[in-house]
């Protein structure tokens, strides 16, 4: 992405704190099948992605808590280097381990309008 790093963010010490979870569930082929809470910043998530910008910001009615989202047939890894590539980092696709994680990367960029990888 053409935005500075901002993965720094994503550090459990940040003085930033997450106000969005993602409820990360992988498929029931998967050989994990624990769900698991991956935070993150709505204003850095709708910078990247209209579909984003649109949940949050036009359509939010979590009266100010913390926003929970399912995300579901996705492994855990995949969401989090996408969410890595929002933040910053460059998406390097021979990182993904098979054509699954592959294809499931893709998929979250088609899912929520991510055009560069």
């Amino acid at each position: 992405m053409s935005q500075n790093n901002l993965l720094h963010f994503l550090a459990p010490n940040s003085r930033l704190p997450p106000d969005v979870a993602f409820q990360v569930t992988p498929s029931s082929s998967s050989t994990t099948t624990t769900t698991v809470s991956v935070p993150a910043h709505k204003c850095f998530l709708a910078n990247a992605s209209p579909v984003f910008d649109k949940m949050f910001y036009e359509s939010d009615n979590s009266g100010g808590q913390r926003m929970v989202i399912e995300v579901k047939n996705v492994e855990e890894m995949v969401f989090r280097m996408f969410l890595d590539h929002i933040y910053g980092k460059e998406v390097v696709l021979e990182e993904l381990s098979d054509v699954p994680s592959t294809f499931g990367m893709f998929q979250l960029m088609e899912q929520y309008n991510i055009k560069d990888v």
